[in-house]
């Protein structure tokens, strides 16, 4: 009889995931532990909700926010010893010497330390921070620390193509999904000169480059397109939503922008059963960021959606359902998104198909489990 002992593995994220605005980080990494089950771990997790810690078997209660920044790595570090934990994979919180205490513990004990960063680089990110907020003291504290993450943390895991992050070697990983919960868009690409869908969802920030579809929907009425049915369908709530209402206003749009705000389950698929094309980032050199592998991508793709963005992604750059606009300030010229619609000749099922062959999840996530296992 062979005794077949299930490596134990702990899933660390410190996000709120009972919060309204990280309900679409909440479906990742639920995906994302629920591949690391498929792969046979005996796995365990961690997040937050308001004051607590929320464990898989049991919730530990914080008097304060105070005591919560104070003692959250103690009261996980307890946990890892109790149950002789010692593969952890952790969510990126930014460093600070908390976070630095708790690592060097860990480490100590053997603990094998994979530090996953969701978005590299990420500085340009906080360009907008308010200087005297408790937010621009974290940023700071994490540019003059996280040079030391070198001596904790065995692996990076990056959806960048870098292959090293603050001196330390990257596991290179693709945003993945879970295909169960994505409905195939019913759309099957076909051409209407009367009318033309774009759908958009993202967080509404300024380098998701918004303004850009806007402006360029402005042009190409001005030059007089032949499509006169043209409709943004743009989803999401974030701080650029009031600019973005200010300038279809300003270009009396009204009629062709619809602002939806957040929108879930039943309700998004009801507006992606609209769309014939989905937009991607389009302002991601606004922070700095050339290359990128970004989830909305990978669910618009898993929707069976042609797409089309500005940044480097290896993932999709050389498929036929994806279209690339220069990746500038130059306004988005709808003439050659409708030219590119209107010459695909790929199914919506076949888009999906691609998905599910090479970025599921449990693919993804099995990159880790391979370092795991060799151990």
């Amino acid at each position: 009889m062979i005794l077949i002992i299930m490596k134990k593995f702990f899933y660390l994220t410190f996000l709120d995931l009972n919060s309204e605005n990280n309900l679409g980080l909440k479906k990742k990494i639920d995906s994302q532990i629920k591949a690391f089950e498929q792969h046979n771990l005996d796995l365990y997790y961690n997040y937050k909700r308001s004051n607590k810690l929320i464990f898989k078997d049991f919730e530990y209660e914080f008097k304060n926010k105070i005591d919560y920044r104070l003692n959250r790595f103690n009261v996980i570090y307890k946990f890892l010893l109790e149950k002789n934990i010692k593969f952890i994979y952790i969510r990126y919180p930014l460093t600070d010497i908390f976070f630095l205490l708790f690592l060097r513990k860990i480490k100590s004990d053997n603990t094998k330390i994979f530090l996953e960063i969701p978005t590299f680089p990420y500085d340009f990110e906080t360009n907008n921070i308010n200087y005297f907020s408790i937010q621009y003291l974290n940023i700071i504290s994490d540019k003059v620390l996280r040079i030391v993450l070198k001596k904790y943390i065995y692996k990076i895991v990056t959806f960048s193509d870098d292959d090293e992050i603050f001196s330390i070697d990257t596991i290179k990983i693709s945003n993945g999904i879970n295909l169960e919960s994505i409905p195939l868009s019913k759309k099957r690409h076909i051409k209407n000169k009367k009318a033309f869908n774009i759908i958009s969802v993202s967080s509404l920030n300024y380098w998701h480059g918004i303004d850009r579809l806007i402006k360029g929907l402005n042009l190409y009425f001005k030059e007089e397109g032949i499509y006169k049915n043209i409709k943004l369908h743009i989803v999401g709530d974030g701080p650029e939503k009031e600019n973005l209402i200010k300038l279809v206003n300003r270009y009396e749009l009204n009629n062709n922008v619809i602002f939806y705000g957040y929108k879930t389950d039943y309700e998004l698929n009801q507006i992606f059963a609209k769309a014939d094309i989905a937009a991607g980032s389009l302002g991601r050199f606004r922070s700095g960021i050339k290359k990128m592998k970004a989830l909305k991508n990978t669910e618009y793709a898993a929707r069976g959606l042609p797409m089309f963005y500005s940044e480097i992604n290896t993932d999709f750059d050389d498929k036929e359902f994806v279209f690339k606009v220069s990746h500038d300030e130059k306004y988005i010229k709808f003439n050659q998104i409708i030219e590119f619609y209107n010459n695909l000749r790929i199914s919506p099922l076949q888009i999906r198909n691609f998905v599910e062959k090479n970025i599921t999840w449990e693919k993804q996530m099995g990159k880790i489990v391979r370092e795991i296992l060799i151990d």
